[in-house]
Parts: structure tokens; sequence; C-alpha cells
């Protein structure tokens, strides 16, 4: 009988004493899945990427390009393009930062925006820690009528 885990696999993440980093066999699936040759399997790719957002800084900005093949009317175009954005989305869920435990103390929020999406990253400084750690990031595109909105608004 086991007492005291100090690694607990969890809803595709990895809990350890340092905190929460994406479940490396899940992560392993993603690296080995072939590029997409139409919208359904992009989708499928998006929405498995999607579970490990928070773990991503600027999720949504990255597979913008993506995303945009999965609109109504958008024609099917795979190119050099969506190439670098499915390999940088590899690299990043391969190499996200353990997301830290939060302690209730003082938070710290730092946030982006771009022409296309909006960013931001829950931080906190810990006893153990000096430098600023993130507990969660997120993020979203902005719809079509917010992109019409200026950067500053």
């Amino acid at each position: 009988m086991l007492l005291c885990l100090y690694r607990v696999k969890y809803l595709g993440h990895l809990l350890i004493p340092e905190g929460i980093k994406p479940n490396e066999t899940k992560v392993q699936a993603i690296l080995t899945m072939k590029e997409p040759t139409n919208v359904k399997q992009l989708k499928t790719l998006l929405k498995t990427c999607t579970w490990f957002r928070k773990c991503v800084q600027n999720f949504s900005g990255i597979v913008h390009p993506l995303t945009k093949l999965t609109r109504k009317h958008e024609p099917w175009s795979w190119g050099e393009d969506q190439r670098k954005v499915f390999d940088e989305l590899k690299i990043k869920l391969t190499s996200s930062p353990i997301l830290i435990q939060v302690d209730y103390l003082q938070f710290l929020v730092r946030t982006d925006a771009s022409n296309h999406a909006l960013g931001a990253a829950l931080m906190q400084v810990q006893s153990e820690h000096p430098d600023e750690r993130v507990i969660e990031y997120a993020s979203r595109l902005l719809t079509p009528a917010e992109q019409r909105y200026s950067t500053t608004e």
C-alpha cells in the first residue's frame, strides 16, 4: 500500500511537488500526431491541444492561423505558415513551464493584447522562489467586431 505519492496523474496533467505540468504521455501523443489533411483532423488537433492551453503562453495567438482554417467558408489551405505553427505548438507544449500551486498571498496579473488575440498570466512571488512564477496562462481570440477596436481600447 502506498502512503505518499509525489507524482499524481490527474485529468491529463501531472501533479508534482513543484506544481502542475502536462502529462508526458499526453504530450507525447500530440508530438506524434501527423499534420492534419482536412478540417476535421485540424479541429481534433486543436481540441486536444486546448486541454493544455493554461500551460502555454499566448496559446490563442499561436493557433490563430490554424483556427482561421476551421471557419465555415474558409478554403482548406495547409502551407508552410500552418506547418510552422503546427511545429511551434508542439515545441511550446513540450517546453511548457511548471505551473506553481496557488499560495493565496499577493497575485500579479500580466496582460497583453494584439490585433487578433488577448493574453494574460496569473503569477505570484513565493518565499521559496523569489522570481515571478506562473500559476496559469489565459488567452482568447478577438471576435471580428473586437478586432476593429484599437488595441489600447
